[in-house]
C-alpha cells in the first residue's frame, strides 16, 4: 500500500500549499447530526497552524489512513452485501 504524504482535501488557507496533519479528534455529535472529525495541521511551506473539520462519512483516503494510524477508527470492515463499512471505535486515550 502506498503511503499518502499529504491530505487530499485540506490545503493551507494562507498559501494554498500542502499541509501535514498533526492530530485528529472526534467532535461531539449533535442531536441527529453527523459525526465530524477535526484535523490539526501545519503548512509545509509557510508553517501556518490551523484546523479543519470533515464529515466522518466523506473522509478522503489520506484522512482515513491518518485517523486509523492514530487509533481513532477501524476502517474497512467488510459487511456481507453492504460493501465496506466505516465504523468509529472508541479509543482508550485519556
Amino acid at each position: 500500500m502506498k503511503h499518502v504524504k499529504y491530505p487530499e482535501s485540506i490545503f493551507c488557507h494562507q498559501c494554498q500549499d500542502h499541509v501535514e496533519m498533526v492530530d485528529c479528534k472526534v467532535l461531539e455529535k449533535k442531536v441527529k447530526g453527523r459525526l465530524h472529525i477535526e484535523f490539526d495541521y501545519v503548512c509545509v511551506s509557510c508553517g501556518t497552524r490551523a484546523a479543519a473539520t470533515r464529515d466522518w462519512e466523506y473522509l478522503q483516503y489520506s484522512e482515513r489512513e491518518f485517523c486509523q494510524k492514530n487509533g481513532l477508527a477501524d476502517f474497512g470492515a467488510e459487511v456481507k452485501g453492504k460493501g465496506v463499512v466505516y465504523e468509529r471505535t472508541t479509543s482508550s486515550k485519556s
